[in-house]
C-alpha cells in the first residue's frame, strides 16, 4: 500500500520558502516575530504551571530560573506589553501578499499569541466563564449537549450490562472483570504501541531516528501522557493509581504514540524546525488552540489506525491473552466499552457546570457517576483534573468532532481508507484553526 510521506504537502511550501520572489513579505519578519513568540512563552511559562508542555529550542533562549525574590511577583505589564508588540507586528504582515508557508505560519502565531495574551488576562485575575475561556484560550467553543442522545445511549447500556442495581455500580462489576494486572501493563502497552506504528508505518513515513520510551507513574489527575523530549524522542508516561482496563491500552497506544502526539510532535520537529527553520514549533504551548487539533488528531487517530474490527481481533488473540483474560468476552466486552465512549462529549456540560459554580462538587460527582458509569474514585480524579485543567477538557471531544466533520466532508470514508489518512496528515501538518473548522 502507498506510504505517504512525513512531507505530504510541504513540497510546495518548501519551494516557496526557498523563492524570494513568491512573496512580498521576507521571511526573515516572520521569523523574528517566531522567535519573539517562543521567548514570550517561555517567560510567561515561568509564572504558569504546565504552561509549556514542550520546548527543544535553543537553551540560551530560556530566561533565568526566578529568584525568590520574584517568583511570587508578576510581571502582567511587562509582558503584556511584549504580546501586543508581536500581535501588533504580525498583523500588518497578515493583510500583505503572503505565499502559502508564510499564511500559514502567520495564521498559525497569530492564534497562538492571542491565547497567549488571554491567558496573561486570566494569570492576572480576570474571571471568565467555561465557555469565555475556551474561546479565548482555544479559539472554539462547546455546543450544549442533547440530553436525549445520552439518555438513549444509557437506556441501550441498561440493556445489556448484566446485574441489578445502578448502571454506574453495573458496570464497575463488568469491567472489573477486565482489569489489566500491573506488572503487565508496560508489556502491553509496548505491544500495543509497536502494532500501532507498524500500521501507522503504512501511511506516513516515519523518520528513521524516531523512539519513545515507556513509563509506569502514579500521583496525576491524567490517565497518561506523552512528553516530547526533542531530537524526534518522546516518554510515554502511564497513570496507573486507578485500574487499567484491556480496553485502554489500545486507546492510549494510539494517543500518545502513533499516529497521536508522538508522531505529531516528531512530524512537527523534523519538518518544519529541523528542515525549515521554523522556531514556532519548537515549542508547545499547552493551554492554545494547536491543542484543540492535537486531542482531535489523538483521538480520532484511535479508530484510523485500529478499526474496531481489527481491535477486537487484537483484543482477542494478544491483549488479552498476554493479560490472562478470558479471549472469549473481548468482543462483547469491546461493544460495551465503545458504546460507552460516546457518552464522553457530555462530560464537557459537568465541567461547565462545575467550573462554572453552579454545580458544587458532590452533585459534579453524582452527574460524572450517572453519565459516565464511573466510580467515586474515578470521578474525583475528573474533577481534580478539571481544576487544575479547566476548559481544556474540550480540546478531546471538540477537537475530534472537528476532524470527524472536516474527514468526512472531504471524501474520507471507510471505503478509502488512504483518503483518510492523507487528510489527517494534511491536518496534522497544516494545523489549521480550529475556528475555522467549527464554522
Amino acid at each position: 500500500m502507498t506510504r505517504l510521506a512525513g512531507t505530504i504537502g510541504l513540497v510546495l511550501t518548501l519551494a516557496l520558502i526557498t523563492n524570494p520572489n513568491a512573496g512580498c513579505v521576507s521571511n526573515s519578519e516572520i521569523n523574528d516575530i517566531a522567535e519573539g513568540y517562543v521567548k514570550l512563552a517561555l517567560k510567561v511559562g515561568q509564572y504558569i504551571p504546565d504552561y509549556i508542555d514542550a520546548y527543544n529550542g535553543p537553551e540560551e533562549w530560556k530566561p533565568p530560573v526566578l529568584g525568590p525574590e520574584s517568583s511570587g511577583v508578576f510581571p502582567y505589564k511587562s509582558l503584556s506589553l511584549e504580546a501586543e508588540g508581536l500581535i501588533n507586528s504580525l498583523s500588518p504582515l497578515r493583510e500583505g501578499p503572503l505565499n502559502q508557508s508564510q499564511a500559514m505560519r502567520a495564521s498559525y502565531l497569530a492564534g497562538q499569541l492571542n491565547s497567549l495574551r488571554a491567558m496573561l488576562e486570566i494569570r492576572n485575575g480576570k474571571k471568565m466563564t467555561f465557555d469565555e475561556e475556551s474561546r479565548a484560550l482555544y479559539g472554539v467553543v462547546a455546543p450544549e449537549a442533547d440530553g436525549q442522545i445520552y439518555d438513549s445511549i444509557l437506556k441501550e447500556m441498561d440493556r445489556l450490562l448484566p446485574g441489578s442495581g445502578s448502571l454506574a455500580d453495573r458496570n464497575k462489576l463488568y469491567r472489573s472483570q477486565f482489569e489489566i494486572p500491573r506488572d503487565k501493563i508496560d508489556t502491553l502497552m509496548k505491544l500495543a504501541i509497536a502494532e500501532c506504528r507498524r500500521r501507522t508505518s503504512r501511511f506516513i513515513d516515519l523518520p528513521d531516528s524516531e523512539s519513545f520510551d515507556v513509563e509506569l507513574v502514579s500521583g496525576n489527575s491524567w490517565g497518561a501522557y506523552n512528553w516530547y523530549k526533542g531530537n524526534l524522542h518522546s516518554l510515554i508516561q502511564i497513570e496507573t493509581d486507578l485500574p487499567v482496563y484491556a480496553g485502554n491500552i489500545i486507546g492510549l497506544a494510539a494517543h500518545e504514540g502513533y499516529p497521536g502526539h508522538h508522531v505529531s510532535n516528531i512530524l512537527l520537529d523534523k519538518n518544519y524546525v529541523q528542515d525549515s527553520g521554523w522556531v514556532e514549533f519548537t515549542i508547545y504551548i499547552l493551554f492554545s488552540p494547536q491543542s484543540v487539533l492535537e486531542e482531535g488528531m489523538a483521538e480520532y487517530g484511535i479508530d484510523l489506525v485500529f478499526p474496531p474490527e481489527d481491535q477486537a481481533a487484537f483484543l482477542k488473540t494478544v491483549i488479552f491473552p498476554v493479560a490472562g483474560l478470558d479471549s472469549s468476552k473481548a468482543e462483547e466486552y469491546l461493544g460495551l466499552s465503545k458504546l460507552r465512549q460516546k457518552l464522553g462529549p457530555r462530560e464537557i456540560t459537568t465541567a461547565r457546570l462545575y467550573l462554572d459554580g453552579i454545580l458544587p462538587r458532590e452533585s459534579a460527582i453524582d452527574s460524572l457517576r450517572y453519565y459516565h458509569l464511573i466510580t467515586v474514585e474515578e470521578a474525583k480524579s475528573c474533577l481534580d483534573f478539571y481544576d487544575k485543567y479547566r476548559s481544556y477538557i474540550i480540546t478531546y471531544h471538540i477537537g475530534k468532532s472537528l476532524l470527524n466533520k472536516y474527514i468526512a466532508g472531504n471524501g474520507g470514508d471507510e471505503n478509502d481508507p488512504q483518503k483518510k489518512w492523507e487528510l489527517y496528515l494534511h491536518l496534522k501538518l497544516g494545523l489549521p484553526n480550529p475556528a475555522d473548522l467549527q464554522d
